[in-house]
């Protein structure tokens, strides 16, 4: 499916004033195959490493921030030529080797040439965690579900979407009706890339339904987790609950007249501050902004 994000990624790539891009967003909203496609289909190279499934590259960036030397140890290692201007680097779920963020600076700095851009939907915990992020240096966007034109588009062409995005409504005459269908659809499947294949693949309502409870379990399945200095990984059982009360208050908090998000209202223990926690948590992972 088309993105919107895509027509920023290609000002981005072609702006001569260009920074590393860091591309934020929560869990399963398409980051990672949107920056695949866009390296694939406007760079003659792309290097795509996961930084959650291969422990090798946290040693590269634990002997400095040299770009030169990390250019070229991580030629070495995946046996890939990264030439500027014709390969795009991308380091996925960033995350979990937060000191790629803090480098980012020093490519800005000492190696613009280079089409870098990294990802990871748990960006905002690294920052909790005490990781320097190089304000300034980067550039920043954010990838959200599917947006209405979006689902549009996909569903229903480039024509569609043009008239969507550029007619007032009194104009759109019969396609009101398409277009009403249509957004009863988009509520339902909720904009989640999976979940919106699986419709238009299928039209079985009750598959897209098994689809958005899984991406929900797998989001909660994170809650809490983080990585000890030895590399473990371990959960903070008090954020966890903390952060699935605050998420489970959200619905009807959200349908109340008056809009402010009230504590009192979070079935947890402890008092406003400590339930702030859990609301931040789903900040921090792009659930709530």
């Amino acid at each position: 499916m088309k993105r919107d994000l895509y027509e920023q990624l290609l000002l981005w790539k072609e702006d001569p004033e260009r920074k590393p891009l860091v591309i934020k967003g929560a869990r399963q909203v398409g980051k990672s195959y949107l920056i695949t496609e866009f390296g694939k289909n406007e760079f003659a190279h792309c290097l795509i490493i996961n930084c959650d499934k291969d422990p090798r590259i946290a040693d590269i960036f634990d002997h400095g921030y040299q770009t030169e030397r990390i250019i070229s140890d991580i030629e070495i290692l995946y046996g890939q030529k990264i030439e500027p201007g014709k390969t795009l680097l991308f380091f996925d779920e960033v995350g979990e080797v937060p000191r790629i963020l803090t480098a980012l600076k020093y490519f800005y700095e000492d190696a613009p040439g280079y089409h870098i851009i990294v990802a990871g939907s748990l960006l905002g915990l690294a920052l909790h965690q005490g990781v320097s992020f190089p304000v300034g240096k980067v550039d920043e966007l954010t990838l959200y579900p599917l947006s209405f034109a979006e689902f549009i588009r996909a569903k229903h062409g480039d024509g569609s979407y043009q008239r969507l995005m550029n007619d007032p409504i009194e104009s759109l005459g019969s396609l009101k009706t398409m277009f009403d269908d249509s957004l009863r659809e988009y509520y339902f499947t909720g904009g989640m890339p999976e979940a919106v294949n699986r419709f238009f693949e299928t039209h079985d309502l009750n598959a897209v339904r098994r689809i958005q409870r899984g991406i929900l379990q797998s989001i909660r399945d994170d809650f809490g987790r983080y990585r000890d200095a030895a590399g473990k990984d371990k959960v903070n059982e008090t954020l966890k609950m903390r952060a699935e009360a605050c998420l489970d208050s959200l619905p009807s908090q959200l349908s109340k007249e008056y809009k402010k998000f009230q504590y009192s209202l979070v079935n947890a223990k402890g008092h406003s501050p400590e339930k702030a926690e859990g609301l931040q948590y789903l900040v921090d992972v792009g659930l709530v902004v």
